[in-house]
C-alpha cells in the first residue's frame, strides 16, 4: 500500500511527531510505501518529497502589520497548500491519505483536494482543533466546551487565543469556513482517536460515531530497556511547560514534597518565569530539552514519573514512554489520563489543579519504593499487551481497509 503521511511538522517536536515518525517506521517495516508532505523547516528530517513541502511560516514571531496578515489569511485559507496537495497526490498516487495536525501551517485547505482527486483519507486527532478553534478546550486555565455546538464565535468574544484577538478573530474565521461553508472535512473519511475520551468527546460534539474509530497509541517497547537498581531518589516531569500541563500546580507542589528532588525536562513559555522563581531550590532541578538515549536514561532512572496536566489530554506518549521503562506515572484525574494510569496499579491518579493532593502523592510514592517498583513492572506489562507495534499494525490495515471502501 501506498500512503501519504501529512503532518505540519517533519521533525520531532511533541508526541504527535513522534507518533508520525514511529507509524512512518512501522508501515515501511511491513513494505508499505510511505510518502511524505509537511511544511519546509530547518529542522526537518530527510524526506524525498520536501520538494512537495509548502513554505515556512512561523506563527509564534512578531512580523509587520502586513506579514501579520497574510500570516492570518494563510491559517483562514492556504492557496500554496491546496495546491501542494493537488501535486502531491496526482504524482505520488497514494492508496490512502494519513492526516495528523494540519491546522495554520497547512490548514483544511488541503482537505477539498482530496475529494476532487478521489483519494481516501484519514485523520489522527492528536488534540481537540476539530470541534475547538483554539485545539485544547480551555480558556483562562480553566476547561471549557462553550464552542459546543458550532459556536465558535466564542473563541473570539472570549478571548480564548493566547495572542490576542486578531489570532482569535482568525481562528474563528477558520473554523466557520471548514466547518460550516466549504465542509472541507467532509474529505476525511475517519478520524482516529488515541483515547476513549476524546472519542466520547468529539462525538458529543455532533461528528458521526461511523467516522470514529479508538486507535491508542502505540511504542516500540524493545526500544525501551527498564533500568535495573539505582538510587532512585528523584521523580520527573517532561514536557511543555505551559499552563495547560499543570506546571504552576506542579512547582507548587514539589515545594511541599522537598525530600524527593523533581527533575524537570523540557521548554516552553513559562521557562523564564518558573526558572526565576524555583531555580535556586535544591528540590528542583530545570534540565531544558532533552530527547533520544538521554531522555530514556533519566526517565529510566527515576523513582516515578508525573503529568499533572489541567486540560483535557489525550493519551501522551510520556506516559506510554515511562511505561515502557518501567517506571510509573503520577497524573491528574481528566482527559484520557485514566485509561492508562491506572490508580493503585500502574501508578496514582490526583485531582487536577490540587497541589496538596499532587504533593501527598509524590510523598507516599517516593517512601514506598517497593510500591512504586510493582506499578512499574504492571505499566510495562500494559503498553507490552496494549499498545505493542503488532497490534497496532493490524488495527491500522484495518482502517486504511475501510477507508478504501
Amino acid at each position: 500500500m501506498r500512503v501519504l503521511a501529512v503532518n505540519k511538522f517533519f521533525y520531532v517536536r511533541g508526541g504527535c511527531e513522534r507518533y508520525f515518525f514511529d507509524l512512518d517506521g512501522l508501515l515501511t517495516s511491513r513494505g508499505h510505501e510511505v510518502r511524505h508532505l509537511s511544511m519546509s523547516h530547518s529542522r526537518n528530517l530527510p524526506s524525498r518529497d520536501s520538494n512537495l513541502f509548502v513554505s515556512n511560516v512561523d506563527f509564534a514571531k512578531r512580523e509587520s502589520l502586513g506579514r501579520e496578515i497574510k500570516k492570518g489569511l494563510r491559517v483562514i485559507y492556504s492557496t500554496e497548500a491546496r495546491r501542494a496537495m493537488t501535486r502531491a497526490v496526482r504524482e505520488i498516487r497514494p492508496d490512502v491519505v494519513h492526516m495528523h495536525n494540519i491546522a495554520h501551517q497547512l490548514s483544511p485547505s488541503i482537505m477539498p483536494a482530496l475529494k476532487s482527486e478521489g483519494v481516501p483519507a484519514v485523520q489522527t486527532l492528536h488534540d481537540y482543533k476539530l470541534i475547538c478553534p483554539v485545539y485544547v478546550l480551555m480558556r483562562g486555565g480553566a476547561t471549557c466546551e462553550a464552542c459546543r455546538g458550532g459556536r465558535f464565535y466564542n473563541a473570539l468574544l472570549r478571548g480564548c487565543h493566547p495572542s490576542g484577538p486578531v489570532a482569535g478573530l482568525a481562528n474563528t474565521v477558520e473554523m466557520y469556513l471548514h466547518r460550516s461553508v466549504l465542509g472541507s472535512y467532509d474529505s476525511v473519511r475517519l478520524f482516529l482517536c488515541p483515547s476513549r475520551f476524546m472519542y466520547d468527546k468529539v462525538k458529543s460534539f455532533g461528528v458521526g460515531e461511523d467516522r470514529l474509530v479508538h486507535l491508542p497509541y502505540f511504542i516500540p517497547v524493545d526500544d525501551y530497556v527498564p533500568a535495573a537498581g539505582g538510587d532512585r531518589d528523584y521523580y520527573v516531569f517532561s514536557g511543555r511547560l505551559s499552563r495547560e500541563k499543570g506546571l504552576p500546580t506542579l512547582l507548587e507542589a514539589a515545594s511541599r514534597a522537598p525530600d524527593m528532588k523533581l527533575v524537570v525536562l523540557g521548554e516552553g513559555p513559562l521557562e523564564r518565569e518558573l526558572i526565576e522563581r524555583y531555580g535556586a531550590e535544591p528540590w528542583v532541578e530545570f534540565r531544558g530539552h532533552v530527547s533520544g538515549e538521554e531522555l530514556k536514561r533519566v526517565v529510566s532512572g527515576a523513582a516515578f514519573s508525573v503529568v499533572p496536566s489541567e486540560w483535557y489530554e489525550n493519551q501522551p506518549l510520556t506516559i506510554l514512554e515511562s511505561f515502557a521503562l518501567g517506571v510509573p506515572v503520577i497524573a491528574s484525574a481528566i482527559g484520557g489520563l485514566p485509561e492508562i494510569v491506572r490508580n493503585g496499579d500502574t501508578g496514582l491518579l490526583v485531582e487536577p489543579g490540587n497541589p496538596e493532593d499532587l504533593a501527598s502523592a509524590v510523598r507516599w510514592l517516593g517512601s514506598n519504593p517497593d510500591a512504586a517498583a510493582g506499578m512499574g513492572a504492571r505499566a510495562r506489562r500494559l503498553v507490552e499487551e496494549e499498545h505493542s507495534p503488532e497490534s497496532h499494525y493490524g488495527l491500522i490495515m484495518d482502517i486504511y481497509e475501510r477507508a478504501l471502501q
